[in-house]
């Protein structure tokens, strides 16, 4: 129960210190980081497809002769990028430089459109420039995001109802109500632009997003935990009954102990009755089901925890402990 109290402590210390929940909309002194973002916004702002594109248009090795020709992109394009960029004198790293600050910029010079979008990202793709992972992606409302920490902020918005957002997350409800009214959201940029949506409450969203789920310690706690629903499990003996999405996550899940395996027939003949048993988890801390594969070697209960229809690792059952995955 360790995790479970670890994950209240956290919620507690962030809804101490919330936005506002007396400003109205009419309120001229609503905080800037809470006001709608009305302007135009590029779709791919707050991307790591957008950051790449940004930082190399702004790199002086980016000239004219590399967007014509290298990217390629219309001439007209390319004309208008490297005017803006290097400013009146057209000369790179002169008092009239006029550097790009996001996409949304790049998006409003004239004969940028969404082919020389696709061009461009195909070209920073090829470069290895689109950052990843751990790798910064900026700063929105004072709130700092890696290019993972803000895929899962999205990827959990998205996921998410009114009730857990107002209920669980303890978010106000005209901060919840603007993000259900926007779903889908298409990036962290998004997000930050919302109506209610401040510094606040995107550091209790990011915070959530990136703990793991906060599992029991053993298989027996977590059965025992009113804050999971698991339903009855599902046995498979037959390789050609077990629905593809459980065989990829089998062979990601003994791929991730090290164990060489490419497919599940090569995994079922090494399990006790060469069967696997499936059970839903639904949690009642995070916006998600899991799938909980579950079988015996050598009479040792072990097994893993995915989120449901995903490769996504969230725990590894090892002789009836749970073991959680950052």
């Amino acid at each position: 129960m360790t995790h479970v109290h670890s994950l209240s402590i956290l919620l507690i210390a962030l809804t101490g210190c919330g936005e506002d929940t007396t400003t109205t909309t009419l309120d001229p002194q609503l905080s800037a980081d809470l006001r709608e973002d009305t302007h135009a916004r590029s779709r791919w702002e707050g991307t790591p497809e957008g950051l790449a594109i940004v930082n190399f248009l702004n790199e002086e090795t980016t000239t004219h002769d590399v967007l014509d020709n290298d990217v390629p992109l219309d001439r007209r394009t390319a004309d208008n990028l490297i005017a803006h960029r290097n400013g009146d004198d057209l000369v790179y790293s002169t008092n009239d430089d006029n550097l790009f600050n996001d996409m949304t910029e790049v998006d409003d010079v004239s004969w940028v459109g969404p082919g020389a979008i696709s061009r461009l990202i195909s070209h920073v793709d090829h470069l290895g420039l689109i950052p990843s992972g751990d790798d910064p992606l900026g700063v929105y409302d004072g709130v700092e995001f890696t290019v993972e920490q803000a895929l899962n902020t999205v990827d959990l918005v998205n996921a998410s109802s009114f009730d857990y957002l107002d209920q669980t997350l303890g978010l106000d409800r005209r901060t919840a109500t603007s993000i259900m009214d926007a779903q889908p959201i298409d990036s962290v940029a998004h997000l930050a632009g919302l109506y209610f949506v401040g510094g606040w409450s995107l550091s209790v969203i990011s915070s959530v997003a990136n703990s793991p789920e906060p599992f029991d310690e053993t298989t027996q706690s977590l059965y025992d935990n009113t804050l999971y629903d698991i339903s009855e499990s599902v046995e498979y003996y037959d390789i050609s009954d077990i629905p593809t999405s459980i065989h990829e996550q089998l062979v990601v899940g003994f791929q991730a102990e090290g164990i060489n395996v490419d497919n599940a027939d090569q995994i079922l003949p090494q399990l006790d009755d060469h069967s696997v048993y499936v059970s839903e988890i639904v949690s009642h801390t995070r916006p998600y089901t899991y799938s909980w594969l579950s079988f015996y070697m050598g009479d040792t209960e072990v097994g893993y925890i995915f989120r449901t229809d995903s490769l996504l690792l969230a725990a590894i059952v090892s002789d009836g402990d749970i073991l959680i995955q950052d």
